[in-house]
């Protein structure tokens, strides 16, 4: 694993990767012991593309994982 954090790397940033990430997600097909689906990520990089990633398998989140509308689960109180 390479020792910087890919996505911050990827601005400019320079900071250690922590955690372990499928690139391509297990849920969307990703194979879990392929070392070419692996990156490293720092914790705040994980937590973020981690919360997308599970938009996108929720009812009503757009591309950019953002909800599209008032009455997404993420509003229910």
């Amino acid at each position: 694993m390479h020792p910087l954090c890919v996505h911050c790397e990827s601005k400019g940033i320079v900071r250690a990767a922590e955690e372990l990430d499928h690139i391509i997600p297990l849920s969307k097909g990703g194979a879990e012991a392929d070392e070419q689906n692996f990156c490293g990520l720092c914790s705040e990089c994980h937590r973020t593309k981690t919360a997308t990633d599970l938009v996108y398998r929720q009812r009503g989140g757009d591309i950019n994982g953002e909800p599209t509308s008032d009455g997404h689960w993420w509003f229910a109180s």
